[in-house]
């Protein structure tokens, strides 16, 4: 059976069932969508939002040792002998994705560049802090602010918004304590890590406002968009 379950991982069978189950929830919901592009776009977005949301419920991101190929092996056992049941999670929770779709991801046309360096420049303390971090400790807080979102109700676009709660935490701890300090506790206190992720993530859940900005880069010359 664990060789079965690496060929069947190793073939993303679980993504791909995964994305198939929320395509069809999707289009059950008669979702405005321009073309089957757009469609494919929505599904993908919310299978891998589904992907973390089911490593979540499971118990294996809140784990400092987490092994992604025993988890997705569960996950593929339980869509061969539990189907029926994930199915029925995978429709409520593609209604309740989609609602946070719509709540927290704005999509602007724009005809300059994507600018990120704005962005960066105003993480950058956080940035440069973390890079000092040992890498798995760092993957353990990207999966514990994956959590935390989580656990407040956001299930939408996490890999964007647990990067931003992540560096946000840090810049805080920044602010608050200076560097030092701050790096003390992202390297050697993940406990407190914990805490403060949990706070900002309530702090993101009390807002109504998008959290993400999907940028539409229009060419004026032959109106084409990328």
């Amino acid at each position: 059976m664990s060789y079965y379950l690496d060929h069947l991982r190793s073939t993303d069978f679980d993504k791909k069932k995964i994305y198939e189950m929320i395509k069809q929830e999707l289009e059950q919901l008669n979702i405005p969508v321009e073309d089957a592009f757009e469609l494919d776009f929505l599904a993908r977005c919310a299978q891998s939002d589904f992907m973390h949301y089911a490593m979540t419920k499971m118990g294996y991101y809140s784990r400092l040792n987490f092994d992604e190929n025993r988890a997705r092996n569960r996950l593929c056992k339980i869509i061969l002998y539990k189907e029926h049941k994930l199915r029925k999670v995978v429709h409520e929770w593609t209604e309740w994705w989609f609602l946070k779709w719509r709540q927290r991801v704005k999509i602007i046309f724009e005809t300059d560049k994507n600018n990120k360096n704005q962005q960066r420049a105003d993480f950058q303390p956080a940035e440069e802090l973390l890079n000092k971090v040992k890498k798995k400790l760092v993957d353990y807080y990207r999966r514990l602010a994956i959590c935390a979102l989580i656990e407040v109700g956001e299930i939408c676009s996490l890999d964007v918004v647990s990067d931003y709660l992540l560096k946000n935490t840090v810049m805080g701890l920044v602010s608050r304590y200076g560097r030092d300090r701050a790096y003390s506790i992202a390297a050697y206190r993940p406990d407190l890590m914990k805490v403060e992720l949990m706070k900002k993530a309530v702090e993101i859940a009390r807002t109504n406002q998008p959290l993400v900005v999907l940028k539409v880069r229009v060419n004026m010359r032959n109106g084409n968009t990328t």
